[in-house]
């Protein structure tokens, strides 16, 4: 993640091959709004996609602590932590 340049965006994919749900998000990394974990891919709420004919509802929330973030951004960038 640390050498891929992120893009925020909101482009989300949802699809149904076979017999499972496949969700596409894009790694758009923010902070959340208590300021303790870095959310890195959501929907914004509930989304509806149809299948079939039938509407499916989806509500994604894909997060890290910040702890955990910071750790995994050092390490990607070649900083050690004391």
């Amino acid at each position: 993640m640390a050498n891929s340049p992120l893009v925020p965006t909101t482009e989300y994919k949802f699809s149904v091959e076979g017999n499972d749900l496949v969700m596409r998000f894009p790694i758009n990394p923010t902070t959340s709004k208590s300021g303790k974990s870095k959310l890195l891919a959501t929907t914004n709420g509930a989304k509806v996609f149809t299948h079939d004919g039938y509407d499916i509802q989806m509500n994604v929330n894909c997060y890290v602590p910040i702890a955990i973030w910071d750790a995994i951004q050092a390490k990607g960038n070649g900083k050690k932590k004391s």
